[in-house]
C-alpha cells in the first residue's frame, strides 16, 4: 500500500502571527490610552474643564472661534515670514505673509472630518494658537538639487542640466509644537481634470506602515490627514521654510 502523506498545516502559522498582531494592535491600544492621560497632563488640559459663557451654543461657538482665527492671522501678518493656515471649516489650505494669500488650495479630503472640532474652549485654543513646525518628513527634498559639470576650455559646453522633476506624487507629515500631526497626500490630476483619489487605502498604508515602524508606542499625536492637489501641495510645501508657523481653524 501506497503512503498517504499528510499535507502540513500551512494554517497553523497564519493563526500564530494573527493573534500576535491581535495582541500587538492591543498593546498599542492601551499604550496610547495612557499616552493621550499623559498628553493633557503635559499640556495642562483637561477635558472636563468649563467652558466659558456661550461656548455650548453653536452660534457663539463659531463666532468665538472666528474672532481667535482672525486674531492669530493679525500677528501673523506682522512678521515678515510665510505661514501655513488650515481653515478645516472652510476645507482651505493658504500660505502666506504679511496678511497676503500667495497660494490657496481646497482640501480634497480630509481624516477625520470633525477634527479639533468638539473640544472645550481651552484646549481647541491650545491646538488652534500659532505654533512652529519641530519636525517633518517627505518623500521628496524641500530643495531640488541641480548637478553642475565643470568643462575645460577645450570640451564643447552642452546646455545646462535642468533641474529634476519630482513626478510621485508629494507625501509629507509634519509635527507642531502642539503636538499636533499632520500628514498631507498629493493626489494627481487626471486628464479629465479629475483626481484618482484613494483615501481609504492611503490611509490603511498609512497605519500599516506606522505599526511596522513601531508596534508599541509610548507617545501620542493627535493626527490629521489631509489630501490635496499634488502641483498645489507641492507649492505649499517648498515655500514653507523650516519651522515655519502653522495654524488651525475648525
Amino acid at each position: 500500500m501506497e503512503k498517504i502523506l499528510s499535507k502540513p498545516k500551512v494554517w497553523v502559522p497564519v493563526v500564530i502571527l494573527a493573534g500576535m498582531l491581535v495582541i500587538l494592535m492591543i498593546i498599542q491600544l492601551i499604550n496610547s490610552c495612557y499616552a493621550v492621560n499623559a498628553l493633557l497632563k503635559k499640556e495642562g488640559l483637561n477635558y472636563q474643564v468649563e467652558n466659558s459663557a456661550g461656548w455650548n451654543e453653536y452660534e457663539t461657538r463659531n463666532l468665538k472661534k472666528d474672532i481667535f482665527w482672525y486674531e492669530q492671522l493679525l500677528i501673523l501678518s506682522q512678521a515678515d515670514s510665510i505661514y501655513l493656515a488650515f481653515d478645516l471649516q472652510d476645507s482651505l489650505v493658504q500660505i502666506g505673509i504679511k496678511g497676503f494669500n500667495m497660494v490657496q488650495t481646497k482640501i480634497l479630503h480630509l481624516h477625520p472630518s470633525d477634527f479639533l472640532k468638539d473640544l472645550n474652549e481651552d484646549s481647541y485654543r491650545h491646538f488652534t494658537t500659532i505654533n512652529p513646525i519641530v519636525e517633518e518628513t517627505a518623500c521628496i527634498p524641500k530643495k531640488a538639487v541641480k548637478k553642475v559639470i565643470a568643462y575645460s576650455d577645450n570640451e564643447e559646453h552642452h546646455d545646462a542640466d535642468k533641474l529634476p522633476v519630482y513626478d510621485i506624487p508629494l507625501s509629507w507629515s509634519f509635527t507642531t509644537g502642539s503636538n499636533l500631526r499632520v500628514v498631507i497626500t498629493g493626489v494627481k490630476r487626471m486628464a479629465d481634470s479629475s483626481f484618482s483619489l484613494q483615501p481609504t487605502q492611503d490611509f490603511v498604508k498609512y497605519r500599516f506602515l506606522e505599526f511596522i515602524k513601531q508596534p508599541v508606542s509610548k507617545h501620542y499625536n493627535p493626527t490629521i490627514y489631509l489630501w490635496l492637489c499634488d502641483q498645489d501641495a507641492k507649492a505649499i510645501f517648498r515655500a514653507v521654510p523650516p519651522g515655519g508657523k502653522v495654524l488651525f481653524r475648525n
